[in-house]
């Protein structure tokens, strides 16, 4: 693509709410970022801001003529062309040339810039963009003697979250759970409580701060991040997953991906008390947007499902703000395409009251909630209805997701179209 969001963890200003969570656009020739109001806020729920580089073109009256161009990927060389017979019918005859039905585009696999390509760039006036691969940035690590200073279980007391975990599991449990996935406590806000993120290879990249409400379990505004508490220079942030480090150790097991790290938590809890999912172990996002494509890498080889929070829609300044449903959907769509095993869950669009669906229920909150009134036989009966219909099929043929797209098929019971990134 020409224009892209920015990859790197920079944020700005954002023009609407003036948080500091906008990704701009970015030139991916000159790698120039786009003027100031050209890109997203990642307040998805809260702000929703996004203006693409198309709409501030269209708003400016800025008409971009349209080059041919030759793009080198790693492995091929990509032709993106003004649709004419003449020019399609050539880049057919080119030897070694196909059509790839999920890009659209015509290509030549090869890693190096040939005769063939060379003259028919020169004849039909192509612009050839040479791949040049990006330099590899190390992330930055937070050192183990840092994270062994806040694993002090007198700090525990004084945690909300981990209050919270004792009334639901008791405390010999809660304390397993804070060891299994590497939380402790900060003393940064009143009873907070300490994510850390630990990758499958066992560094810690940083840790998430956060403090929960004392009567429930619910965020408050007061959030921070290890790496800036501590003033860390040049501290190169690559997040992942929030408990990546059991992968290794559970290579049988399917990935179930939740939003927020304590639902991660309480679901490992309920596999240990419950047998719910005891099948599965559980990564979290961090948040709705949060779903990127580069985290997915270690997971490969895994049967991963997608179980986002619930979300009505909604719209900001007119524009629909998706769900987080129907954004994994999207992610889903293209992870598949990858050669991810990979499926969405709709057990919450599809069994949860309008009440829940208003609150916003994640797993945990849904599956708790359930407990309250009936039997963990009665919830696990519940629970194996999902994954299945859809989700089966899409396992058995990734390519189901497209056939969703072209004919803007929807699902029967939640009603939602499944779109395809």
């Amino acid at each position: 693509y020409k224009y892209t969001l920015d990859k790197s963890s920079k944020k700005f200003d954002c023009p609407l709410c003036t948080k500091k969570t906008f990704v701009k656009y970015i030139d991916t020739d000159t790698k120039e970022y786009l003027p100031e109001t050209v890109g997203r806020c990642d307040r998805s729920d809260h702000c929703g801001y996004r203006k693409t580089p198309s709409e501030y073109f269209k708003e400016n009256n800025i008409k971009i003529e349209k080059e041919n161009i030759i793009r080198q990927l790693a492995d091929r060389f990509m032709f993106e062309f003004e649709y004419t017979d003449r020019l399609k019918d050539e880049i057919k005859s080119l030897p070694g040339c196909k059509f790839d039905g999920i890009t659209k585009h015509w290509y030549i696999e090869s890693e190096i810039l040939n005769e063939n390509i060379k003259d028919f760039a020169r004849k039909f006036n192509f612009r050839i963009i040479e791949y040049k691969p990006q330099p590899k940035i190390t992330p930055s690590y937070i050192p183990y003697e840092i994270v062994e200073k806040t694993l002090d279980n007198n700090l525990r007391i004084k945690n909300n979250f981990f209050t919270h975990l004792v009334n639901i599991f008791g405390k010999s449990v809660a304390i397993d759970l804070f060891v299994k996935f590497w939380v402790s406590s900060s003393k940064h806000f009143e009873g907070a409580t300490l994510f850390w993120q630990v990758d499958n290879e066992k560094y810690f990249r940083t840790g998430k701060i956060i403090q929960y409400e004392t009567d429930k379990i619910k965020r408050t505004k007061n959030f921070s991040w290890v790496h800036k508490v501590l003033n860390l220079e040049n501290f190169n942030l690559q997040q992942c997953f929030f408990g990546l480090h059991q992968i290794n150790e559970n290579p049988e097991k399917i990935i179930g991906i939740v939003e927020s790290e304590k639902t991660a938590i309480i679901m490992t809890g309920l596999a240990m008390t419950k047998g719910i999912y005891k099948d599965y172990i559980w990564l979290a996002t961090g948040s709705k947007t949060n779903i990127r494509t580069d985290w997915f890498k270690p997971c490969l080889n895994y049967k991963l499902v997608l179980y986002p929070d619930l979300g009505k829609p909604t719209n900001i300044n007119g524009e629909p703000i998706k769900t987080a449903f129907e954004l994994w959907t999207e992610k889903a769509a293209e992870l598949s395409q990858q050669g991810f095993k990979i499926s969405v869950s709709d057990l919450l669009e599809t069994h949860a009251t309008p009440e829940q669906c208003i609150k916003g229920y994640d797993l945990a909150d849904f599956v708790l909630e359930n407990l309250q009134n009936n039997s963990v036989e009665d919830v696990k009966k519940l629970l194996s209805k999902d994954d299945e219909k859809f989700n089966y099929l899409l396992n058995k043929n990734p390519e189901l997701l497209s056939l969703v797209s072209v004919f803007e098929l929807v699902n029967v019971n939640t009603k939602r179209a499944f779109e395809v990134a």
